[in-house]
């Protein structure tokens, strides 16, 4: 459904529709604060297609385990809220608010979620797919066991995080910001690094030898103290300090 076919509803339209878990089709929220519409303790899991969310507050509220198929999402508030076990697929947002979020094994897929702000989220185990993430904000967020393949993350925020012993496969780190953090024993699969900060980043142990460095500064090349790197990566490195070898 599209979003043009979706029907507006009133903060008491929404209550009604609300009261239980369930599936909601092609709904358009935009405005509401639904933390007085969402029940409280329900059992049973919500299922969202092709709804639209647009300037949304659910801060806090429980939705684990809903899934959330398609949708808008524009400057919607999530933070603070449990999304454990969350699936999203195929949603679109811009300036998505999920600071402080508990989304432990939530699962994002074909999304698109520009300037997105989960800074401070528990995303253990929770794992990004051909999902859109320019200019997002993982700031101190909790990512153990979190897996990227195939995304977009060009100038993301992730100082601080620990990405330690993760494989990052076909991710776009360019113009990111990693200060502070961990890499160690990382695995970079055909990930790009051009003109990305790592100051006080950690890669001691992790694999770069298919990756795109990009040409590295001086304080790039201390921050990568440790990496495992190519020849021909090693050559390029070399070129790009203006040294020549003989």
């Amino acid at each position: 459904m599209s979003v043009d076919d979706t029907m507006a509803v009133t903060l008491a339209g929404a209550t009604e529709l609300l009261r239980a878990p369930g599936e909601v089709v092609g709904v358009d929220f935009t405005g509401l604060d639904l933390r007085r519409a969402l029940p409280k303790d329900a059992e049973g899991h919500w299922v969202f297609r092709g709804c639209v969310f647009r300037d949304v507050s659910v801060e806090g509220c429980d939705l684990s385990g809903a899934t959330f198929d398609g949708g808008v999402f524009d400057e919607a508030d999530f933070s603070e809220a449990r999304l454990e076990d969350t699936v999203w697929l195929g949603v679109t947002a811009v300036k998505f608010l999920a600071v402080k979020a508990v989304a432990t094994r939530a699962r994002f897929e074909r999304c698109s979620l520009i300037g997105a702000d989960l800074s401070g989220a528990s995303l253990s185990e929770a794992s990004f797919k051909s999902t859109r993430l320019t200019g997002a904000s993982f700031s101190r967020a909790k990512m153990r066991d979190t897996r990227f393949a195939d995304c977009h993350l060009v100038a993301a925020d992730l100082r601080g995080v620990s990405l330690h012993k993760q494989t990052l496969r076909h991710v776009d780190l360019s113009e990111a910001n990693l200060s502070g953090a961990d890499l160690r024993d990382a695995v970079l699969e055909g990930c790009r690094l051009r003109d990305a900060r790592m100051v006080d980043a950690r890669f001691t142990g992790a694999d770069l030898r298919r990756c795109d460095l990009g040409v590295l500064t001086p304080l790039a090349c201390g921050a990568l103290r440790g990496a495992v790197i190519s020849s021909a990566q090693a050559a390029d490195l070399v070129r790009g300090l203006g040294l020549q070898v003989m």
